[in-house]
């Protein structure tokens, strides 16, 4: 028997895995989690014998604030070339060879600012801890109360 914040007793049936994310999160939601991560990972490339496979990628034009961008290519600029604002400004103009590698280094940059957080997405739904799974979890439990 497992005790609730309220000091009431909630009685746990025996044949429910009070661990058991079936159970915490339905066998829906987390049917459809486990299919879209499992996707997610064929995707990135799974992991291999030495590492991962190569991912699938797809194009995609994003609109982004000037200004934000603006904030990006100074970074890059600083953390990336080791350079003043004057200088990537000038890159930036660049038409040849330095114009496309400082370019290049602004997108990568801009796709780890996408990616990163998208990562952390995709652990966060295959561990159980998203807040989408979470909330549901809440529901549930309060659902189960009543």
């Amino acid at each position: 028997m497992a005790e609730a914040d309220n000091d009431d007793p909630i009685e746990i049936p025996d044949d429910v895995d009070p661990e058991s994310p079936v159970d915490i999160f339905g066998v829906e939601l987390w049917t459809e989690t486990r299919h879209v991560c499992d996707r997610a990972h064929k995707l990135l490339g799974d992991e291999v014998v030495g590492g991962t496979g190569a991912a699938e990628t797809e194009r995609v034009s994003l609109d982004i604030p000037k200004g934000l961008l603006l904030i990006a290519q100074y970074v890059v600029a600083r953390e990336h070339f080791n350079q003043t604002w004057d200088w990537m400004e000038e890159a930036l103009k660049d038409k040849g060879k330095e114009g496309r590698a400082v370019r290049k280094a602004v997108h990568e940059r801009l796709k780890k600012y996408l990616e990163d957080p998208l990562n952390e997405e995709l652990h966060w739904l295959a561990t159980g801890g998203h807040r989408i799974l979470q909330a549901e979890a809440e529901r549930r439990e309060k659902s189960e109360k009543t």
